[in-house]
């Protein structure tokens, strides 16, 4: 028998984010990275959300964002979000190896999958978590060739951002305002932040600095989460 902790956690907001409409974000060693979902901007930040450096990517409805090997990856969501066609946009879902200096694409990888794509994170060995919130399927993709090392399924709905601890990995659910820490083995709940009533939507989710972290895509906030 599984035992879910689950208890009322405390959320307060950091900084309005200065990426507007933030659907990702992820940590890195130079700070937080936020990705907008509708100019597809990324922009880093330190811990008071002023801006490090902003830089213009090739992604389309942004809505994933992890950091590994010295790389941005970005989740391109399927088509445009509120700007003008670009010469290099792309139709379906994609994961894209960005440069964090110049915002260039070094490589793109179409999911063939079917799905909605939102949250990345980076693990060790060169994979990524890739959360597909449609079919509630987390993948584990090995990034040299791209293959599916392990997946779970998950049984909330609308999976968005994802974030590891050490342990398990932490996925936010924003339509039932709680993160969840699944065993990567099994898909069982480990533990859960319930969010209390009002609080920004969970979308783009990171562990930094000990800390977690989350964004809204609607209100623009940046928050942190604390257990009671």
């Amino acid at each position: 028998m599984v035992t879910t902790i689950k208890s009322k956690s405390r959320v307060e907001t950091a900084f309005e984010s200065p990426a507007p409409r933030p659907n990702g974000m992820t940590g890195s060693p130079d700070g937080l990275w936020l990705i907008d979902q509708h100019l597809d901007d990324a922009y880093l930040v330190d811990e008071t959300g002023k801006v490090i450096r902003r830089i213009m990517t090739d992604s389309g409805n942004s809505s994933g964002l992890g950091y590994g090997g010295g790389w941005l990856w970005v989740a391109l969501n399927g088509g445009l979000r509120g700007r003008a066609p670009r010469p290099n946009d792309r139709e379906g879902f994609w994961i894209l190896r960005v440069s964090p200096k110049t915002g260039k694409t070094l490589e793109a990888f179409q999911l063939p999958m079917e799905g909605r794509l939102h949250g990345l994170e980076w693990v060790a060995g060169g994979k990524i978590w890739a959360a597909r919130h449609e079919a509630k399927l987390m993948d584990l993709l090995d990034t040299r060739d791209w293959s599916v090392a392990k997946r779970f399924e998950m049984q909330l709905p609308r999976a968005h951002g994802v974030a590891w601890d050490g342990e398990g990995l932490w996925v936010s659910h924003p339509s039932d305002a709680v993160i969840v820490k699944y065993d990567v083995d099994t898909g069982d709940r480990m533990d859960a932040h319930e969010l209390p009533e009002g609080s920004p939507e969970p979308h783009g989710l990171t562990i930094w600095r000990g800390g977690m972290w989350y964004c809204d895509a609607k209100s623009d906030a940046v928050c942190r989460v604390y257990r009671n």
